[in-house]
């Protein structure tokens, strides 16, 4: 009978399977690949040395890696690479301290101080952001701060100094010209334009416009002199010799009208006379005659000015005057040009103008009714009938980190007031400190309204106190029973003895803004202006004398209150969603937070990737961005922003969120996944689809079309669920559930290389780690030589990525570099490679193994590896003693065949097979491996076991 023909096989499989049982294997897979990678190009490689990335071990197990590029406006980046480890290498440890690269080495963040957990890292307007659970902090590439600014709750105090609502003339004074002749008798007979006077005259401190006050006589015109402390009448000059009779005179000047409204006009006159005012300087606003007539005026212009005629009697007055009351009204406080126009025919003559708002505001002294000269007339400018609220916020103006806080609770009213001003201070009372002892007294103040008790509560502690601008401490403890008082955590560094004024804020802010009502009476409130904390209070407080918007001298801007600007919520997850910062808020898990977009853009107030609006429980915020996970009895696991989603992981499911804004987003009202997520770092979005380990610990793809998401959002994406970690799930069952937030997954594209990376813990009691790589143009999974305990892409040079490991010794490893950037010469880690449990593509019949061919790239890699064979392994996972298999040189380049037959029988139904290439400086890949063996037909006895037949 002639021989069997005999049979080959190629055994390169593609990736490792060691869940499914021996009965049941892929003879396209492997039972293990560690060490050796399988790529696309169909051949084996050695797994090249894992140099340390950094010289330096750091204080324990690195549980996180981050890459800071940030663009630095001049067209170039700056790259920033940071860590976290732990604080100790006990297994449970929380804690971690950052380290920064910087020389070469990991240099402790000092500033940061002790995270309370392994954080999480974004980047978002061209800042770095983390999350560690209990702090949220910011770094610009400079300065290390808290993201975001404390609400303040108390409210600010003021201090009034109150005007008068006194008509002044400015500083021009009054103009008279004189016209000789009175051709209308008793009626002013000028018209515009007017030739050249006869005479002028003119004043200014001691202007007024009373001629011949007393009343009318028969005299020269005596024009009266006032004092500009008061306005009364101190004398009387006498403008023109020849202003007796059968003379005209125009009257010019311009008046300070302090506050709008109504202004009651009493005119006397002996002939005739008119006046006309000219519009506003500053607002072009124009007064309007209420109450009153002019009577035979027919000028349409004032004959000098050219100004609007507006009221008067312009007959002869014969042995009597002219008694005249008028109401003008004037819509904004301004300056108002005036002309008065007189004529005295003959005989007696008087001509005097009177003003005064018609109902006087304000608490100052009662204005009198003759205007007069004053420049340093009122304090400010402030005129309300209700009154000006104000309040103030924290804010730090240090460029690339600026924002500022929502506003404190609302102040005082001021009341009414006319022509005031109003100081104003951060803190209610006074402060008082000594560099010997770290207690600060509070004490009233005199301010009025205020308030004048010190408003002290337990947020402040943590936060810093200045004393006159001078910064005194941080503070450690607040009471308020039986007196004021602030304990500082060390001596002050000030001594304050008397009139100390505070200022408490973050420890990060540089000044305080003053908002205030920008209309008589407003709740709403404007930015008004920016105090810094350094300036002395004591001596140079913030003092607002702006009138109101309606003013265009007003010093507002168009910034309106911020009431939106909370800080983020402390959380162990962070990720950026449509440019916004997503969070879990930890004081209730089932609850996700996000920060402000176009809610504080819109407002111009501060920076929205630091402002979480609603967030704090003490919020003035107007709307909130918290919301409950629809499930409520979950915690929330994982936040991962995926395609056009941001898929919301609990322990048992994931919901989809869609939406651009916070207008349309919306939770998709069906499961997407029933399955939950492992831990904060175990998924990945990649271009290949959604990667993550679930909280059963097995390994899913979520595909990357447009089918699948047609099915998220129909809530059947977990049809489209690919179980792609099913052939190790043998191994990802010895993640401890207790450690199951220290999975770490990462997507390495670069080159041939398209990987998922995970690194995981496999022990409850001890940093052991495991690292394995899912190629996805291979579709299988190996194992690499290191288990990392966190992993991270670093980009080294434009476009250069290179796979970056953390190691539980607490140092960072150059997991894979395809670059060239750094040295990979040195020993390579020992590769295994196992392939499938070979059956020969049948297993009803035994066969003879014949040989075994292989196919290197260099001799030395074939002299270096050791190959075992075991015969119908009992258990192929603990298959015990194999045989050892001796490869000789074969027809070809580098080919190689090995025998079993000069070590006994080689019959068999199933083989398992193993190439170990041990520790060495050798490199290269096996090409190709074939299998030859002979089919055995018939029955075989198993007479050779015990109990066998």
């Amino acid at each position: 009978m002639g021989r069997t023909v005999e049979q080959r096989w190629n055994l390169l499989g593609v990736g490792q399977d060691s869940y499914s049982g021996q009965n049941a294997q892929d003879p396209k897979t492997s039972r293990r690949i560690q060490s050796w990678i399988s790529q696309d190009d169909g051949q084996l490689h050695r797994e090249l040395p894992q140099p340390v990335y950094v010289a330096n071990t750091v204080s324990g197990p690195i549980v996180g890696l981050y890459e800071f590029d940030q663009n630095d406006g001049s067209g170039g980046v700056n790259r920033f690479y940071f860590c976290a480890a732990r604080v100790n290498s006990t297994v449970g440890t929380k804690t971690c301290n950052l380290y920064q690269y910087v020389a070469g080495s990991w240099s402790a963040v000092s500033t940061v101080g002790t995270l309370a957990d392994a954080p999480m890292a974004v980047t978002q307007e061209n800042n770095f952001f983390l999350a560690d659970g209990i702090s949220n902090w910011l770094y610009n590439g400079s300065v290390w701060v808290h993201s975001g600014i404390n609400i303040p709750l108390n409210q600010p105090a003021i201090n009034i100094s109150t005007g008068t609502p006194q008509v002044f003339f400015d500083s021009s004074g009054v103009q008279l010209e004189f016209f000789s002749g009175a051709p209308f008798n008793g009626a002013v007979s000028l018209t515009y334009p007017t030739g050249a006077a006869t005479a002028t005259a003119s004043a200014t401190t001691t202007a007024s416009l009373l001629f011949n006050y007393t009343g009318a006589v028969i005299n020269t015109l005596q024009w009266a002199t006032l004092n500009p402390a008061n306005g009364a009448v101190t004398g009387a000059t006498t403008p023109w010799a020849g202003a007796t009779d059968h003379y005209q005179m125009t009257a010019s000047c311009k008046l300070v009208i302090p506050v709008a409204g109504s202004y009651k006009i009493g005119f006397n006159h002996d002939d005739g006379a008119f006046f006309g005012f000219g519009n506003g300087t500053a607002s072009g606003s124009a007064p309007t005659l209420t109450s009153g007539s002019a009577t035979n005026v027919f000028q349409a212009l004032t004959p000098k000015n050219g100004y609007p005629t507006m009221a008067g009697n312009n007959n002869s007055a014969p042995g009597h005057t002219w008694q005249e009351t008028m109401v003008v009204n004037f819509p904004k406080a301004d300056v108002y040009p005036l002309e008065i126009d007189f004529v005295n025919w003959e005989h007696a003559q008087t001509l005097t103008f009177t003003i005064v708002q018609s109902t006087p505001s304000g608490t100052g002294a009662a204005p009198s009714p003759n205007p007069y000269f004053n420049s340093n007339s009122n304090p400010g400018q402030i005129d309300a009938a209700i009154g000006r609220y104000y309040w103030f916020t924290n804010a730090d103006q240090t460029t690339g980190v600026a924002t500022e806080s929502s506003s404190s609770p609302i102040g005082v009213v001021s009341g009414p007031i006319t022509g005031g001003s109003i100081k104003v201070y951060q803190q209610p009372g006074l402060f008082t400190a000594s560099t010997g002892s770290t207690k600060v007294t509070c004490f009233n103040s005199t301010d009025s309204p205020g308030p004048v008790a010190p408003d002290l509560d337990g947020t402040m502690v943590g936060r810093v106190l200045y004393i006159n601008g001078t910064l005194a401490g941080t503070i450690s403890t607040v009471s308020t029973t039986p007196t004021s008082y602030l304990n500082l955590a060390a001596n002050s560094l000030v001594t304050v003895a008397t009139n100390g004024r505070g200022v408490i804020c973050d420890a990060r802010c540089t000044h305080w803004n003053v908002y205030a009502s920008e209309s008589d009476g407003s709740k709403i409130g404007q930015f008004l202006y920016s105090v810094p904390v350094t300036r002395n209070l004591s001596t140079t407080a913030f003092t607002d004398t702006s009138p109101f918007l309606d003013n265009v001298a007003n010093t507002f801007l168009p910034v309106f209150r911020p009431v939106r600007n909370d800080p983020p919520v402390a959380s162990k997850l962070l990720t950026v969603h449509k440019t916004r910062q997503w969070r879990r808020q930890e004081s209730s898990p089932n609850f996700f937070a996000f920060t402000a977009n176009e809610e504080v853009t819109a407002g111009n107030n501060g920076d929205p990737a630091q402002c979480l609006p609603g967030a704090d429980s003490n919020t003035v915020s107007d709307m909130v961005n918290v919301i409950s996970y629809p499930d409520q009895s979950v915690r929330l696991r994982g936040l991962v922003s995926h395609l056009d989603s941001l898929y919301m992981f609990s322990e048992k499911s994931c919901y989809p969120l869609y939406g651009q804004s916070v207008d349309d987003f919306a939770i998709s009202q069906s499961v997407a996944f029933a399955v939950g997520l492992g831990g904060r770092f175990a998924a990945k979005s990649t271009t290949n689809g959604l990667v993550f380990i679930s909280y059963d610990r097995r390994a899913f793809l979520y595909p990357t079309s447009l089918y699948s998401s047609y099915l998220a959002q129909g809530g059947a994406a977990s049809s489209a669920l690919v179980e792609i970690g099913k052939p190790i799930r043998n191994i990802l069952a010895q993640i401890p559930f207790a450690r199951l937030d220290e999975v770490v997954s990462e997507w390495y594209h670069f080159a041939q290389n398209d990987w998922w990376v995970l690194c995981f813990p496999t022990s409850t009691t001890s940093n052991t780690y495991q690292t394995w790589i899912y190629d996805f143009s291979q579709k299988g999974w190996f194992q690499m030589s290191r288990g990392f305990s966190s992993l991270a892409v670093f980009e080294v040079s434009e476009g250069a990525l290179v796979l970056i490991g953390g190691g539980s010794d607490g140092n960072t490893y150059v997991a894979n570099d395809l670059t060239g950037t750094y040295s990979l010469a040195g020993t390579l880690p020992i590769s295994t490679w196992q392939p499938a449990l070979i059956d020969f593509g049948n297993a009803e019949i035994a066969h003879v193994f014949r040989r075994l061919e292989l196919e290197f790239d260099s001799a030395a890699l074939a002299q270096s590896v050791q190959i075992t064979v075991w015969l119908d392994p009992l258990d192929v996972n603990n298959p015990g003693p194999g045989r050892t298999l001796h490869l000789k040189p074969a027809l070809g380049a580098n080919r190689y065949s090995a025998f079993l037959t000069d070590q006994g029988g080689a019959v068999c139904k199933r083989m398992l097979l193993q190439i170990v290439a041990p520790a060495s400086t050798i490199t290269g890949v096996i090409r190709g491996i074939l299998l030859f063996a002979d089919p055995a037909p018939g029955f075989l006895t198993g007479s050779g076991r015990v109990g066998g037949v």
